[in-house]
This record gives C-alpha cells, structure tokens and sequence, in this order.
C-alpha cells in the first residue's frame, strides 16, 4: 500500500472514531441531562421528607402533651371515683339512719295513739 493510500485510510478511521466520540458526547450529554433531572426530583423528595419529617417531630410533641393529660385525668377520674364511692357510703348511712328514725316515729305514733 502506498503512503497515500494507508493516509487516506487512517483519515477514513479517524473520521469514523471523531463522528463515534460526538456521538457518545452527544448521547452522554443527554445522560447527564437526565441525570440533573433526577438530582432535581430527588432534591424535591427529600424537601417533601423533610417536611413529613418536622410534621412528625409536631405530632410526636403532640402525643406526648396528650398522654401528660390522659395521665391527669386518669388521676382525676380516680380522686373522682373515691369521691363517689365516700358520697355512696354517706348516702347509705344517711338511708339507714332515715329507716331508724321512721322506725321510732312508726312507733311513737303507735303509743301516742
């Protein structure tokens, strides 16, 4: 082969691997491009998570000043619940004395009679 041709051939080469690297460059670019769209989206999730995040944060604060109330009224409804059952026991021992007294009134009526 002369110098000529084998030139020619080379260039032909050369020329084939130059439009191959544009090409990739071409399809690398859209690859990067693709890329920084889904950098976007992620960067759209993770401010969305955060956000979940500190409405959590919000919540868990909540249930917790909940569960200091639910406590308070657990102890409140106990006071209660001793309450009632001393006004029970005063009911009933008033209701006994009530009987007496009727009892000696029934008897009092019956002698005066």
């Amino acid at each position: 082969m002369s110098d000529e041709k084998m030139l020619e051939s080379i260039s032909k080469k050369l020329d084939g691997v130059a439009h191959d690297v544009r090409s990739s460059s071409f399809r690398l670019d859209k690859v990067d491009a693709r890329f920084d769209k889904v950098d976007g989206q992620l960067d759209k999730i993770d401010a969305r998570l955060d956000k979940v995040d500190t409405r959590l944060d919000s919540v868990e604060a909540s249930m917790a000043a909940m569960s200091s109330n639910l406590k308070i009224v657990g102890d409140q409804l106990k006071t209660i619940a001793g309450q009632m059952s001393s006004i029970v026991g005063k009911i009933i021992e008033n209701d006994h004395r009530l009987t007496n007294v009727e009892k000696r009134v029934d008897i009092l009526e019956v002698a005066t009679h």
